[in-house]
């Protein structure tokens, strides 16, 4: 059986210039490719081959004549439709102005739309972004921007959902989230073949249950770039800035301006933990010690009390005490803090204290056993502790 060759696209402006409009993929799994004479299909990568590609809208103005997306962007809303944008014929002169519409997978057609001010250009001057509030920026290369409002809600299947989160955030830490569907279901935003403004990753946004102040944080080394990635659980690391006011906030994590239920998480300022660095503790490495050099066996500072923070009026610190600080971490054996099995691992490891209060003491500067415990949520080390606050 030979082979199909596929066929050349029909062009607006043949033997001129080659232009596209933007393709979208759908929550369905359907892709949207918009041509830039005007007409539309649907590709269903379920189908085989000889009937993947349907027909689709083809984009007409208020007076019924073809509009052409040359080089046009396309944006996929939360609600599932579809923003696209046309010019008016002649195409190959790439008049304005710009017209707008509306593709509704559901009936397969593209109404005209209202057009924002400054439409009045060629549609390859135009952008369109999804922004985190569901909301569409428009801009035509100027200094204004105008918000599409679309109407609707996102389907409950097409949030992103969060399983494991720290409930406790402390500013300049970094922190893993894992959920499902964290990049979204679609590049959600495209544009022929200039422009790219995607919205595949995650952003997380804080709201101060307070002040209602929003404060959006970066996230980084997503374990995927993949979209539509279904119950698979898929992780981010987010970063509290440092400015971030302390206080109550509720967190959500947002893609395709799609956000999931909020949860409810404290930011604070001060932080105490425990770091074992050294995988020193294991009895071989400490007989190997006591051969090489005898007994007793030297060891390097393995066990860390980290504080953060606090001043050093707070600690008792001053120029006189430094070399003897009143308060000095006290680091009891495996039956007051459960740490001996992770103290024989290479990696290194961090043990919580469970209060991180604002008082030193109630860190285990000072108490002869502190309470600990282990956390999934771990902040990222940012180099070694002061000297004053080791302890070996």
């Amino acid at each position: 059986m030979r082979a199909r060759r596929p066929r050349a696209l029909p062009q607006a402006c043949a033997g001129f210039v080659a232009e596209i409009g933007p393709a979208i993929l759908l929550p369905s799994g359907k892709l949207l490719a918009v041509g830039a004479t005007g007409n539309t299909a649907i590709y269903d990568p379920t189908q085989p081959v000889a009937s993947a590609w349907t027909a689709g809208p083809a984009l007409k103005d208020g007076a019924n004549k073809t509009s052409f997306p040359m080089d046009a962007p396309g944006v996929l809303l939360p609600n599932g439709k579809v923003l696209l944008a046309g010019s008016p014929s002649p195409p190959c002169k790439y008049p304005s102005p710009t017209t707008f519409f509306e593709y509704n997978p559901s009936t397969n057609k593209a109404p005209v739309v209202s057009s924002p001010s400054g439409a009045n250009v060629a549609v390859f001057q135009t952008r369109l972004l999804l922004v985190p509030t569901g909301e569409v920026l428009y801009s035509n290369n100027s200094s204004t921007i105008s918000v599409y409002k679309p109407d609707g809600a996102p389907s409950a299947a097409w949030k992103p959902t969060i399983s494991s989160a720290p409930t406790d955030l402390v500013r300049g830490h970094t922190y893993v989230l894992s959920g499902t569907q964290f990049n979204g279901l679609s590049q959600a935003c495209s544009y022929g073949d200039d422009a790219q403004m995607a919205t595949t990753y995650p952003l997380v946004r804080l709201t101060n249950t307070a002040t209602s102040k929003v404060r959006y944080l970066a996230t980084s080394h997503h374990s995927t770039m993949g979209v539509a990635t279904g119950n698979t659980t898929v992780t981010t690391n987010v970063t509290v800035p440092s400015d971030v006011p302390a206080g109550q906030y509720s967190l959500v994590v947002v893609a395709n301006g799609i956000a999931f239920n909020p949860i409810v998480v404290n930011v604070e300022a001060r932080d105490c933990f425990l770091v074992i660095d050294r995988s020193t503790y294991g009895q071989g490495e400490i007989q190997a010690l006591i051969n090489n050099a005898g007994a007793p066996a030297t060891i390097d500072p393995a066990v860390y009390v980290v504080v953060e923070g606090f001043t050093p009026s707070d600690l008792g610190i001053n120029a006189g005490n430094l070399a003897n600080p009143p308060h000095k971490p006290s680091i009891p054996d495996s039956a007051g803090c459960p740490w001996s099995s992770a103290g024989r691992s290479s990696r290194k490891t961090r043990l919580y204290p469970t209060s991180r209060s604002g008082s030193p003491s109630r860190c285990g500067l000072s108490s002869p056993t502190p309470q600990c415990s282990t956390s999934p949520h771990r902040p990222r080390r940012r180099g070694s502790p002061p000297a004053s606050l080791r302890a070996a």
